[in-house]
């Protein structure tokens, strides 16, 4: 579904980046993001209040010409009958 919607947003609308902040400890998004090309750009350190505590927020974006590079890659990885492993950011 995320890289659904970033070929609508890159492809169709034509925007340039797409950003989001997702909690630190929602580990299962940040890989699924990572996996869709997202780098992390920075932490916003507790920066929302929760019942639990203080929460730390992590910035990440992908921009088109990523985007062009990361479809191209599942495109080659669909073409030979497999899946491409993701491309880990640091």
């Amino acid at each position: 579904m995320t890289r659904l919607t970033l070929a609508w947003a890159f492809d169709v609308l034509g925007v340039h980046r797409v950003q989001l902040e997702v909690l630190a400890s929602n580990s299962r998004a940040i890989n699924c993001y990572l996996a869709c090309g997202f780098r992390q750009e920075g932490v916003r350190r507790e920066a929302e209040l929760y019942p639990g505590g203080w929460k730390d927020f992590i910035m990440m974006a992908l921009l088109r010409s990523e985007h062009v590079t990361q479809a191209e890659i599942v495109r080659r990885g669909t073409a030979r009958g497999r899946r491409p492993r993701p491309r880990r950011s640091g």
